[in-house]
């Protein structure tokens, strides 16, 4: 748990996942994410960087977040405008692929975005831009 800073009524939520070498491709993942935001006032950023792990390929999403409720076999989601998420596809070599998302209120994963980066060994200022094929 992220906790929220001033203004935000609920924090954050990372999630990591590792499934030994699969879970599906990059573009795959990073078009999955995007797709659990409401397409109307999206905003999308998509970069590539190299850290001492490996690769990692960053979305950078924000607008209404279609939120999980209930249990995940249900599939219900509730439209909740305002937040943020970083999804990481992290490209480990001889280990596999790191999933992270860092979701929640806008405010509070912009509070923690570059500390969530260095802990993977990110660096926004040598990322560039990443086309989603």
């Amino acid at each position: 748990m992220v906790p929220a800073v001033d203004g935000d009524k609920e924090g954050g939520e990372l999630a990591v996942y590792f499934f030994g070498g699969g879970g599906g491709g990059v573009n795959a993942n990073l078009e999955r994410w995007e797709g659990q935001f409401s397409s109307k006032g999206r905003v999308s950023k998509v970069t590539e960087g190299k850290s001492k792990q490996g690769p990692y390929y960053i979305i950078d999403l924000s607008g209404i977040y279609n939120k999980p409720i209930g249990p995940p076999i249900q599939g219900k989601t509730a439209p909740t405008p305002g937040y943020k998420m970083l999804g990481v596809v992290l490209m480990v070599k001889d280990k596999g692929n790191y999933f992270l998302k860092l979701t929640g209120p806008k405010k509070t994963i912009e509070g923690v975005a570059d500390t969530f980066r260095a802990s993977f060994g990110g660096n926004a200022k040598s990322e560039k831009a990443y086309e989603i094929k």
